[in-house]
Parts: structure tokens; sequence; C-alpha cells
């Protein structure tokens, strides 16, 4: 190790010295004692910062911060900035951020912003921000926005922007939006929106609006537009119109238009291209409206009435309001109900003009 220099310190009537300092190449200084071996100024080579440390070809060659540590080829070789911390082959190669860090192969290696993170093979490798967070293979690799968040392989590939959160497998891979969140493999993969929300597997995976939520198993997994809701398998899957809301296993899967609301307990797929349209499913019938004049219903309520309240019911409601089985139950129907809902905010509205009308004369 091209010993230089070997000094010895001890009493003066002792034969062997206490204390031996041993000068070593690229001025490292190394003391051994009773205590064993000390390194004094620390594996430095020239330019060092104050305080910082380096070890490895080229680690913190140009530039090194105060307090900065660089371990490994070429870590923090170029700028790297006061209290960082790069280890691996380059990683923190070149303008490392003060307070940041970079552990891995090729990490943070070009431009890591002040206060970040990122570690894994090539995690926050390009331009990661200032304040942001990649961990995982290749995790925010390229245009990481400042407080944006990429835990997992590939998340946040490529162009993450600000606040944005990914995690998990291919998470919001490429152009997800600010303040956007993707959890789960694949989920808001590809151009996620502003402020989208995409939790489970597949959700929101291609082109998925501003302001959207799509959650469960490839919910709004296909252009889903902006403001829509789709919540539990394949819901709203392909192309789920703007402001509609399904919720449920495949409502509103395929080409559900704007404006419209399913929900489905049936478990079958139920959509409509209708604008404006509202459907409730189950599997003992159905309530639709057909977005511009219309109910339509199949199926009863599922609650048995008197004979009784039926007779108290039926001048509002009209002989639609139940249907009887061959055993003589009478169940109320969903058209009944409606009807008799009408009916009396209709007659309560009129009470409400008379009262009126008598205040104002």
């Amino acid at each position: 190790s091209d010993l230089t220099k070997m000094t010895g310190r001890g009493p003066a009537h002792s034969s062997l010295p206490n204390t031996m300092d041993f000068l070593i190449a690229n001025n490292t200084t190394m003391r051994l004692d009773a205590d064993g071996v000390t390194c004094l100024r620390g594996l430095l080579s020239p330019g060092a910062g104050a305080s910082s440390f380096r070890a490895g070809p080229s680690a913190g060659g140009t530039t090194q911060g105060e307090y900065a540590v660089g371990v490994g080829y070429n870590a923090g070789a170029t700028s790297q900035g006061s209290f960082s911390v790069a280890m691996g082959s380059s990683a923190g190669k070149t303008t490392q951020g003060t307070y940041s860090v970079a552990i891995g192969f090729n990490t943070g290696q070009a431009t890591q912003g002040g206060n970040c993170v990122a570690v894994g093979r090539e995690a926050g490798k390009t331009t990661q921000g200032t304040n942001s967070t990649s961990v995982g293979y290749r995790a925010g690799y390229n245009g990481q926005l400042s407080n944006a968040t990429a835990i997992g392989t590939q998340a946040g590939y490529t162009d993450q922007s600000a606040k944005g959160v990914a995690v998990g497998y291919q998470c919001g891979y490429s152009d997800q939006g600010d303040d956007a969140t993707a959890i789960g493999s694949g989920s808001g993969k590809e151009t996620q929106g502003n402020a989208a929300i995409a939790i489970g597997k597949s959700c929101g995976n291609t082109g998925q609006m501003n302001n959207t939520i799509a959650i469960g198993n490839a919910a709004g997994s296909e252009g889903q537009q902006g403001q829509g809701i789709a919540i539990g398998l394949f819901a709203g899957q392909i192309s789920q119109g703007q402001n509609s809301i399904s919720i449920g296993n495949r409502a509103g899967q395929t080409d559900q238009a704007e404006n419209g609301i399913i929900i489905n307990s049936k478990g079958t797929a139920r959509n409509n291209a209708a604008p404006g349209h509202i459907i409730i499913q189950s599997t003992t019938g159905f309530l639709q409206w057909n977005g511009t004049d219309s109910w339509t219903h199949s199926g009863t309520l599922g609650f048995s009435v008197s004979e009784e309240f039926r007779a108290s019911l039926q001048p509002l409601a009209g002989p639609e309001m139940f249907s009887e089985d061959e055993e003589g139950e009478l169940t109320a129907t969903y058209g009944g109900v409606l009807k008799l809902l009408v009916e009396t905010l209709n007659t309560q509205q009129d009470q409400i003009d008379t009262l009126t009308n008598q205040l104002e004369g």
C-alpha cells in the first residue's frame, strides 16, 4: 500500500511505541494503537470536501461537498452536494443535490435533486426532482419531477409529474400526471391524468383522464374520461364516458355513455350508450332511466305487504304498485314505488303552493 512514513510515540522507557501512525498513498493516514486501527484522514483523494469520505476510483473526484460520502467507481464523481450519500458504481455520478441519497448501480446518476432518495439499480437515474423518492429497479428512471414517489420495478419509469405516486410493478410507467395516484401492478401505466386515482391491477391502465377514480381489477382500464368513477371488477373497463359512475362487477364494462350511473350486483356486464342513463341491476330485477323521459323496470322490491296496506296506497299508486304470486303474497314493484313517490311529491308541492298563495294573499 505504498508505505511512505511510520512514526512512533510512547513512554521514554518503552522499547516499543504505544501508537503508530501510517501515512499511505493518496493522503490517507491510519493509526494503530491499543484500540485497534483508526482512519485519521480517511481514504481521501485531492479536492475532497471538508469532513467528507470517498472510496473507489474517481469517487467524489471533483467538487465534492462537505460531509458527503462517495463509495464505488465514479460515485459522486462530479459536483456531489454537501451531506449527500452515493454508494455503488456511478451512483450520484453527476450533480447530486444536497442531502440526497443514491444507493445502487447508476442510481441517481445524473442531476439528482436535493433531498432525494434513489435506491435500486438505475433508480432515479436521470433528472430526479427535488424531494422525490424512487425505490426499485429503474423506478423513477427518467424525468421524475419534484415531490414524486415511485416504488417498485419501473414504477414512474419516465416523466412522472410532480407529487405523483406510483406503487407497484410498472405503475405510472409513462407520463403520470400531477398529484396522480397509481397503486397495483400496471395501474395508471400510460398517460394517467392529473389528480387521477387508480387502485388495483391494471386500473386506469391506459389513457385515464383528469380527476377520475378507478378501483378494482381492470376498473377504468382503457380510456376512462374525465371525472369518471369506476369501482369493482371490470367496472367502466373500456371507454367510460365523462362524469359517469359505475359501481359493481362489470358495471358499465364497455362504452358507458357520459353522465350515466350504473349500479350492478348481478355479476354480468351491464352497459348503456344513452347519455344521462340510470341503471340499478340485481339478480331479482332492474330499474332503468332512459336518459330522457321514461323509466323501465322488472322484478320486485322483495318485501311483502298486507291487504290493508295495499288498499290504503292503491288510490295513489294504482294497481301496478303491487304484484301477487301464486300463493297470493303481495310484493311491492319498482314502478309502483316510483309512481307513489312522484304522486307524493306532487301532492306535497300542491300543498306548498296553496299555503304560499294564502300567505301572499
